[in-house]
């Protein structure tokens, strides 16, 4: 951000008669996280976000499909998404910036990356590195059972269609 855009947005951010900053302000908005945690998916770029829904599909197919994993081990492919994604736009940032800033020195998103990769290695470490099969053990005769339930229930839901 550049001295203009500081100064328009710490404008807008404080109140114009005691220059006290206003509820919701973005003063503290200064790094990639932040801006994700405040408005999510709209930062990403239709590549990146690409990338990313292609990237769960792979993680969910790998351990099994998501139908076979406990509530934690769902929690914790979120939080490697969510960990992946960070990583995607500080790498982003340092593309567009540089590891160095004008003064010689190493930028913090360098130092956010390299602790986003670890959290992430550790992570999926729990998740384990190995494809899990999926559950094939049901039989044609309860697929067919299933699929008629499924069937009967949308009916029920949308009578009439």
């Amino acid at each position: 951000m550049n001295d203009d855009q500081n100064a328009s947005t710490s404008d807008q951010d404080r109140d114009p008669k005691t220059g006290q900053w206003l509820a919701k302000n973005r003063g503290a908005e200064v790094h990639g996280a932040v801006t994700l945690a405040r408005r999510g998916d709209e930062v990403l770029t239709p590549e990146l976000r690409d990338s990313i829904d292609a990237f769960r599909s792979a993680v969910l197919s790998d351990l099994g499909g998501e139908e076979n994993l406990t509530a934690l081990e769902r929690g914790l492919v979120q939080r490697v998404i969510e960990i992946q994604t960070i990583c995607a736009l500080l790498a982003q940032d340092i593309a567009r910036r540089g590891v160095m800033t004008a003064s010689g020195k190493q930028r913090s998103s360098v130092a956010r990356l390299y602790a986003g990769i670890d959290r992430y290695q550790r992570l999926s470490h729990q998740l384990g590195l190995q494809r899990r099969a999926k559950d094939v053990s049901l039989t044609i005769e309860g697929y067919m059972a299933k699929k008629r339930a499924e069937m009967a229930s949308r009916e029920t839901k949308e009578p009439g269609q």
